[in-house]
């Protein structure tokens, strides 16, 4: 879908990214957050290495759902049934590998997180 943005999530009112559209950068948004409206979530868009957990009540509470890819649907369990959500990006993960003074290799990994 063409001018959705690559840096947020996009959550619909509507099945099939249609309807009315929030889009939400990495962060936590209660039911007074979501400019949506309180349950009235139908699909969303998820960003590759992304993940949105929904939860059936504010506060971050209730039953909730992690997608990790977009869902033209959420399902008959959470359709306009959604009233917080946490967005996840992907922590950044580097890889670094050299000659240790023994011959061998020394690998290190070091998980950054975005702050987000």
């Amino acid at each position: 879908m063409s001018g959705l943005p690559l840096d947020s999530v996009s959550l619909f009112t509507d099945r099939g990214f249609t309807g009315t559209r929030q889009d939400l950068v990495p962060g936590r948004y209660d039911v007074g957050a979501l400019t949506l409206g309180d349950n009235a979530l139908s699909s969303l868009r998820v960003p590759q290495g992304w993940s949105v957990t929904v939860f059936s009540d504010p506060g971050f509470a209730g039953t909730s759902t992690t997608f990790h890819a977009s869902a033209e649907y959420v399902g008959d369990e959470l359709n306009d049934r959604v009233s917080s959500v946490e967005v996840r990006d992907t922590p950044v993960i580097v890889r670094v590998g050299g000659a240790s003074n023994d011959g061998g290799v020394i690998f290190l990994e070091k998980v950054y997180n975005t702050g987000r």
